[in-house]
């Protein structure tokens, strides 16, 4: 009963800390547009912003405003800033499945703060390289870069530093069944975020000694920590650790046996997956209404989870996707039988109370009286959220159609749509247009299943979509096989043309290994051209349904028959292009002579490669 009443005034408290914590989030903002205020203090705001209020909870709208950080503070030349939302942008991978990927930007943000010795941000660095590893269960690897980055932190006397690594250890104890190490880890990193007042760093070490203690056979201390962790999830609204003990709960209802209240907690799981961007957890909670449905006789919608958790399962790890979920599935049974006898030690436990509670006549009453007074609390406090989710719905939807948009279109075109409820097309100077298309697509397509091609051809153009997103041009569209970007619009900037040419690069680059990868294998794989040309043309959106942006002109046209007038492996540039570029040290040129272009007549064509490179 105490209990169950100190969870009612944590709810209550948490309505007040939510509106609080809005009014904070709505000052930052006022920090980061305020055009009046320094630049460092500007982008320290919109990196708290992006962390505390987007990262986790709407991971599109996290990388949009890390990018947005990103930019500003290389326009600035502001290394040290540079550097963090290098780290935010990484992070937003990792949380996405990609952490190759996500290494990658580590390691440009660590090298940043070698530049600058910042012993600091290294040590920061140090643990998120560590959590990649571990995510690779690399675990060797990842002990010793969180080690290292212990070894920094109390070098420079940061306690609150020491935190991160230490419930990371504590992560990797847990896995490996020593949970006496992995106890004592978080109860460290747990002293030191309840001294700094860090909820969000209190919620994932509560959750951590709630599975801890299930794990060891405490399963009553172990729900309730996972509780306790709830609680602070819902007054930081934050999706992204909801979906990750919703799950922790769903999953013990399960393996109990109790179906209904699985389903119910999972699927919870799963919307605060979704919205949040949580592939690992999104794959876990499909996992957990597949065997509850299948549990209960429901086949139809057991197979609708099943299919939902292996498409998740393909795009974290497509090789692995068969050894994935049958490991996931031994893994889980085998736990099975020690939950459940967790569980009916608990129910004896209780039960045992209850009869002694019967026995005393004044705690009955004082039992009842609580109980009234829980559920008039209890009224209260859902008649308050029912307005209050009502209020929320309309801000809902507005974030999830703002954030549709920023997939779809230019940020900058979505930020018009959104004000102004419109777009108009525009003329651009010079725009640098690329254009991709697969060698021998069609015999290729012979060699392979229909599921086997698009998932290859999937898989290249996620990897092209990093690549344009890496070096700030804009992806236009696909067309079957081929990959069409610009740089340049929809807001010019000086590095255009060389951006274009490094992305096209690394996109030959991405395809050579990715060839070596699949001969290693025995698979067949794509071979390559790429085209470019630069000159002016008309941007804008194209329709009123399932609208995108688009591009028109020569210059376009003139790309594509760059493009089929290449060969596989090179990048092929028009003379536009190359007039801006030959000075410029990064590149060597290979003079192509006048080239018959169909439609264009003969035309000056070079292959480009990187100047410390061999082509």
């Amino acid at each position: 009963m105490f209990y169950k009443k100190s969870i009612f005034l944590l709810l209550l408290i948490c309505l007040n800390c939510i509106g609080r914590a809005q009014n904070q989030f709505d000052s930052l903002k006022s920090v980061w547009i305020n055009p009046n205020l320094s630049d460092t203090t500007r982008l320290n705001a919109l990196y708290q912003l992006t962390w505390e209020k987007y990262l986790f909870t709407y991971n599109d709208s996290g990388f949009y405003f890390a990018k947005l950080a990103y930019n500003f503070a290389t326009e600035k030349g502001l290394k040290k800033q540079i550097s963090d939302a290098l780290i935010l942008q990484g992070v937003c991978f990792a949380i996405r499945g990609n952490h190759f990927l996500a290494l990658d930007y580590y390691q440009q943000s660590f090298k940043i703060r070698e530049e600058i010795n910042d012993q600091k941000g290294i040590g920061n660095c140090y643990n998120v390289i560590g959590l990649v590893y571990q995510n690779q269960n690399e675990l060797g690897k990842a002990m010793d870069y969180f080690q290292k980055a212990i070894s920094i932190f109390k070098s420079l006397k940061l306690k609150k530093e020491l935190a991160a690594p230490f419930g990371n250890i504590a992560a990797i104890y847990k896995d490996q069944g020593k949970y006496k190490e992995a106890k004592a880890y978080t109860l460290e990193a747990l002293k030191i975020q309840e001294e700094e007042n860090d909820k969000r760093g209190i919620s994932i070490s509560l959750s951590m000694l709630g599975t801890i203690e299930i794990q060891e056979g405490n399963p009553a201390q172990g729900i309730e920590y996972i509780k306790r962790s709830l609680l602070l999830d819902e007054e930081l609204s934050d999706n992204f650790l909801l979906a990750r003990h919703f799950n922790n709960i769903g999953q013990i209802y399960e393996t109990k046996g109790y179906y209904k209240e699985a389903k119910l907690w999972c699927a919870r799981a799963l919307e605060k997956a979704s919205t949040s961007g949580n592939s690992v957890q999104e794959k876990s909670a499909c996992n957990c209404l597949f065997k509850a449905y299948k549990s209960t006789g429901d086949h139809k919608k057991a197979l609708e989870f099943y299919e939902r958790m292996t498409v998740v399962s393909d795009s974290l790890n497509k090789s692995e996707t068969i050894k994935k979920l049958q490991a996931i599935e031994f893994s889980n049974q085998m736990e099975v039988d020690s939950l459940a006898r967790a569980t009916e030690l608990l129910e004896m436990k209780l039960a045992n109370e209850t009869l002694l509670q019967r026995k005393n006549t004044t705690r009955n009453i004082l039992f009842g009286i609580g109980v009234i007074l829980l559920i008039l609390s209890a009224s209260f406090y859902f008649r308050y959220k029912l307005v209050k989710q009502a209020k929320l719905g309309i801000e809902k939807e507005k974030v999830r159609s703002d954030n549709l948009l920023l997939n779809i279109l230019p940020s900058e075109i979505a930020e018009e749509l959104m004000n102004t409820g419109k777009s108009e097309a525009r003329d651009f100077t010079s725009v640098t247009v690329l254009f991709t298309d697969f060698v021998g697509f069609t015999q290729l397509s012979e060699k392979l299943s229909a599921k086997e091609l698009v998932e290859e051809i999937s898989l290249c153009f996620e990897a092209f979509d990093e690549i344009v997103g890496k070096y700030g041009i804009e992806k236009i569209k696909t067309i079957g096989d081929s990959y069409m970007a610009a740089g340049g619009i929809p807001i010019p900037f000086a590095d255009s043309v060389k951006n274009t040419v490094l992305a096209a690069l690394e996109m030959q680059s991405f395809i050579a290994n990715r060839s070596k990868h699949n001969a290693e294998l025995g698979r067949p794989s794509f071979k390559m051209r790429v085209g470019i040309n630069t000159g002016p043309l008309v941007a804008g959106i194209v329709g009123v349904k399932k609208f995108q942006y688009d591009i028109w002109g020569d210059t376009v046209n003139t790309a594509s028959r760059i493009e089929s007038s290449g060969e596989a492996g090179m990048v092929n540039i028009g003379d536009n292009t190359y007039q801006i570029l030959k000075e410029n040290k990064l590149f060597t040129f290979e003079n192509r002579g006048k080239i018959s272009a169909k439609g264009k007549g003969e035309m000056e064509m070079y292959y480009v490669h990187l100047a410390n490179s061999t082509s």
